[in-house]
This record gives structure tokens, C-alpha cells and sequence, in this order.
């Protein structure tokens, strides 16, 4: 799968929507039970996961196919979840 994996995401990085379709059915819920893992809320997990749906195709750009997509795809929800706990601890530093 993962060569699978590799060659789909170099299509859906050259523009190609069915490809891209096909790496998030097979990832989606991969990408939330990661979510969720390092949230712990539901609801917060379901956010990140549509954010990292919506970002995905700009990401795209950065995937070299060195390592396994679903490899980096592992780094893009940890990122994310670690920039939106940084925001959040931000937002309440300023409001404090």
C-alpha cells in the first residue's frame, strides 16, 4: 500500500482530484483517531481533522516520497495538533 500510497500522492500533488479522493478516504480515519488521540475531545479532534483536510492539498507540495505517506501524514496531524495547542495557549495568555 505504501507505494500505492506514494505514487497516489504524487498525482493528487500534480492536480489530480481522484487521486487526492482516494488518499483521503483511505487515510480519513487514520488522520481523526490521531486526532482524537492528541486531543482527547471529540469535538476538537473533528476540527483538526477537517483543517487538515482543507490544508492537504498545499501540503501536498512538501511530500518528497522519500518516506511512506502515511508516515508523513503522521508528522502533518501532529503538527497540527501542536500549533493549535500553541494558539489556544496564546489566546488564553492574552486574555489572562
Amino acid at each position: 500500500m505504501t507505494t500505492e500510497d506514494n505514487a497516489l500522492a504524487s498525482a493528487a500533488k500534480g492536480g489530480d482530484r481522484t487521486a487526492f479522493a482516494t488518499l483521503l478516504a483511505r487515510h480519513y480515519d487514520r488522520i481523526h483517531g490521531l486526532a482524537f488521540r492528541l486531543t482527547g475531545r471529540k469535538d476538537a479532534a473533528e476540527d483538526l481533522t477537517q483543517d487538515i483536510c482543507l490544508a492537504l492539498p498545499a501540503k501536498l507540495d512538501g511530500f518528497r516520497g522519500g518516506a511512506a505517506f502515511s508516515t508523513w501524514l503522521y508528522r502533518i496531524v501532529v503538527n497540527a495538533a501542536q500549533d493549535r495547542r500553541r494558539r489556544a495557549a496564546s489566546r488564553n495568555r492574552a486574555a489572562e
